[in-house]
């Protein structure tokens, strides 16, 4: 199956509770045959705000979108902004024929 992980942040950036779950629920799900990709937030103030990159860490793959909380009215809200949920969209439209999506944070979902 291949399922997409949604999550505010991931290790080794963040380490707070819902990072480590989702990194540890990936790799236990990758080593049941699953292909995973995890798509987060992080904070880069060198980088372009809501520019995106790509890559792999131990075994999972990950898009991670720089959001450093400078074009944002209300920093509460800052992972249910429209552009966030338009990247979301356009991303899952990218990758052939995702399964499940899962959020740890309904709070945090994009909504297609």
């Amino acid at each position: 199956m291949k399922i997409l992980q949604v999550s505010h942040g991931l290790p080794p950036r963040e380490n707070a509770g819902v990072e480590l779950y989702t990194y540890y629920l990936s790799k236990s799900l990758v080593r049941l045959n699953h292909a995973v990709h995890i798509f987060c937030r992080e904070e880069d103030p060198e980088r372009e705000e809501f520019s995106t990159s790509h890559g792999e860490m131990d075994g999972l793959g990950v898009t991670r979108v720089v959001n450093n909380l400078t074009k944002i009215a209300d920093p509460a809200s800052s992972m249910t902004t429209i552009f966030l949920m338009k990247s979301s969209c356009s991303f899952l439209g990218q990758r052939n024929r995702i399964s499940s999506i899962f959020s740890i944070s309904l709070r945090y979902q994009p909504i297609c």
